[in-house]
């Protein structure tokens, strides 16, 4: 019966080691990220401004818009809208904003 209960006792230290050990891990772990959150960002696309990245996407427009084909039944630019929506067409008179009025109508 002495064996046994030298056996939890041992059992019982081993598990308490393990978990001081792991606990030692795990401060460890918290410590290294914190350190990771708290360095500067070095990152070029994290460095860029506001501005910087405004620049960058009106620019990425205006290369769209520059791309785009001309369309064949207004004459007109429309990146991002096939021709077959276009608002000259009949079929899209449902689609048109109110107060529209058609470019090749000779009103002037």
């Amino acid at each position: 019966m002495q064996e046994a209960i030298s056996d939890v006792t041992k059992d019982q230290a081993n598990l308490a080691t393990n978990v001081v050990d792991a606990l030692k891990e795990m401060k460890l772990t918290i410590a290294e990220l914190q350190r990771k959150i708290n360095q500067p960002a070095t990152s070029a696309e994290t460095e860029k401004t506001f501005a910087e990245k405004r620049a960058e996407r009106f620019a990425e427009r205006r290369k769209r818009f520059q791309d785009a084909p001309i369309c064949k039944h207004c004459n007109n630019k429309h990146p991002g809208v096939e021709e077959s929506k276009c608002w000259e067409l009949e079929a899209n008179a449902a689609a048109r904003k109110p107060g529209w009025k058609s470019k090749k109508s000779n009103s002037n």
